[in-house]
């Protein structure tokens, strides 16, 4: 399970966050949105266990590049990205956002 976070400080016109997907397999799948602020506005959910617990996992080989995109013309100034296994939380770094 991997969680991503994102920042950005201004320059946003949208009420909420624009839709990030993870590209694996030449295919995009759509996240869930977590607990977030956006503008004045902050959002509290679940967290990434809880939100996906009723999701399929997207099932990867090991090593495989993983794309995280961003459909937007302006990008989050801040990206973090998390792999949770066992309920332990390992930084995963981010080379490429498209």
């Amino acid at each position: 399970m991997a969680s991503f976070t994102g920042c950005s400080s201004s320059g946003f016109l949208e009420e909420s966050p624009p839709k990030a997907y993870l590209e694996a397999n030449n295919h995009l799948y759509e996240t869930k949105v977590g607990t977030y602020c956006w503008k004045s506005t902050c959002v509290d959910t679940a967290g990434p266990s809880e939100l996906l617990k009723t999701e399929k996992p997207i099932e990867v080989k090991a090593n495989e590049s993983l794309s995280l995109v961003i459909k937007h013309e302006r990008q989050p100034n801040e990206r973090h990205m998390v792999q949770i296994q066992n309920k332990n939380e390992v930084d995963v770094s981010l080379k490429k956002i498209r």
